[in-house]
């Protein structure tokens, strides 16, 4: 009887040892599963990041271009703008493709995700509304209105900012850093001056709408 009893009870042992690895198995091969799918979803996380800048600089050099109307400025403004946005262009990418190495799980952290929510919370470019300004053949300055324009005169500037903060964010580099930390220097001062400019040339514009910053500056 007790050797029945001994025999039970390893057969149940085995039993439970093989449901465990039963279970063990089947979780392991329910993670991966939810991994590819993520990886899937996502692919490479860099995909992301260099999307929003090439979507960016081409509407930035292509679009606006063609519906900016006003008066004609000198080429070599031109030139230099292209000068200095190929050589960022180049310190990005060149960071991305020989530098930079993000883990897997890269997307799950915050840099990623807070730097994704900046870039898709300034979504709306309010670049947009600038060339919506003047008719074809004019050259008077309005005031810009809707969105953010409503609060600052500078939400054209405040987007492009916020656009690069989140993706040095993102990626969580220094070049991505500096250009962030210049585009908050250089559009910040134009910012400034436009609000200012704004402020002299219009009588019926709102004081209670700042540079940059709403309701502070």
């Amino acid at each position: 009887m007790a050797k029945i009893n001994k025999d039970t009870e390893e057969v149940n042992n085995i039993i439970s040892e093989v449901d465990l690895m039963d279970i063990h198995r089947e979780l392991s091969s329910t993670d991966m599963g939810h991994s590819q799918k993520f990886d899937h979803i996502f692919g490479h996380k860099e995909n992301i990041i260099k999307f929003h800048k090439r979507s960016s600089k081409t509407s930035r050099t292509f679009v606006y271009s063609m519906l900016t109307r006003g008066r004609p400025f000198p080429v070599v403004f031109l030139f230099r703008g292209f000068a200095f946005c190929m050589g960022n262009g180049l310190l990005q990418g060149y960071y991305l493709v020989y530098c930079a190495e993000y883990p897997a799980e890269w997307y799950r952290d915050i840099q990623f995700s807070l730097g994704v929510l900046f870039i898709l919370l300034m979504g709306i470019n309010h670049s947009d509304v600038i060339p919506q300004l003047r008719k074809p053949g004019e050259i008077i300055y309005r005031i810009p209105e809707g969105g953010l324009f409503m609060y600052i005169s500078g939400a054209n500037f405040l987007g492009e900012i916020t656009e690069w903060i989140g993706y040095a964010l993102a990626t969580w580099s220094l070049p991505a850093l500096a250009w962030a930390f210049f585009s908050l220097s250089f559009h910040g001062l134009r910012a400034f001056h436009h609000h200012r400019f704004y402020l002299k040339m219009f009588e019926n514009h709102p004081m209670s709408r700042k540079a940059l910053i709403p309701f502070i500056f």
